[in-house]
């Protein structure tokens, strides 16, 4: 997990977590990478960054 000074949000990388952390995400960045056959269960997606990321 990666955390950065002054953000609201942290980056949860895949594979990084043992437990359930009690939060869900939020969206979905950089999908223009995934697989076809990647589902998102509605949840927003990027192709790169989400647009209000400064």
């Amino acid at each position: 997990m990666a955390e950065r000074v002054g953000k609201p949000h942290v980056v949860v990388r895949v594979a990084t977590l043992d437990d359930d952390p009690g939060m869900s995400p939020q969206y979905h960045i950089w999908t223009s990478h995934n697989q076809p056959w990647l589902s998102y269960e509605g949840l927003a997606e990027f192709e790169r960054w989400q647009p209000d990321r400064s």
